[in-house]
């Protein structure tokens, strides 16, 4: 279904390129008059407005995308350094995990972010199997476990703004400002 969307948004924006510059090159105007530079600068100042929002909002989810996944960095060196009260073999084996998970978000792009869900999972099903038998273990248990809840919600934040896209309207009003203007640039 996305190929599908996709496809749809090319063609429209291929038919819509192909319209306006066949109006650009063969329609002659009448040359520069008051009209045409008034819409000529309506239309830049709006292109410039919706350039601008696209922008800002990919800078922004670029920075919640850091947001979470700094988070993220943060609660696996806790659960480490938490889980060395349960001794070394403990440490270690959650060192690998984590090692494994580190690896499987480096190996992936972006997009691809939630193939390392299954290395995330191994680690969370590893320290909720972790039997507590001093005190000091069960009390800071509550944390790591919290900080495992609290990695799955960054996780799941990621991937959603992973998915996020372009709007096909956004796209579409953006070529076709871009297009006007490009037509009254041959025009003037």
């Amino acid at each position: 279904m996305e190929t599908l969307s996709k496809t749809r948004t090319k063609t429209i924006i291929i038919l819509f390129a192909i319209v306006f510059i066949f109006l650009a090159l063969f329609l002659k105007g009448s040359g520069s008059n008051t009209s045409n530079n008034n819409l000529m600068a309506l239309s830049t100042f709006m292109f410039g407005i919706f350039v601008a929002f696209s922008i800002a909002s990919a800078h922004d989810k670029i920075r919640k995308i850091n947001e979470f996944t700094n988070a993220e960095e943060g609660n696996s060196l806790f659960i480490y350094k938490a889980l060395g009260l349960w001794g070394e073999g403990v440490k270690q084996k959650v060192q690998k995990l984590i090692d494994e998970y580190l690896i499987d978000q480096i190996d992936y792009k972006l997009q691809d972010f939630h193939y390392s869900s299954r290395s995330f999972m191994k680690l969370f099903d590893f320290v909720l199997n972790i039997d507590c038998k001093t005190d000091a273990q069960k009390t800071i248990y509550g944390n790591i476990v919290s900080t495992l809840e609290d990695s799955l919600k960054n996780r799941k934040q990621v991937e959603s703004l992973v998915k996020e896209r372009m709007a096909l309207v956004e796209w579409v009003s953006i070529i076709i400002l871009l297009l006007v203007n490009i037509s009254f640039m041959f025009n003037m």
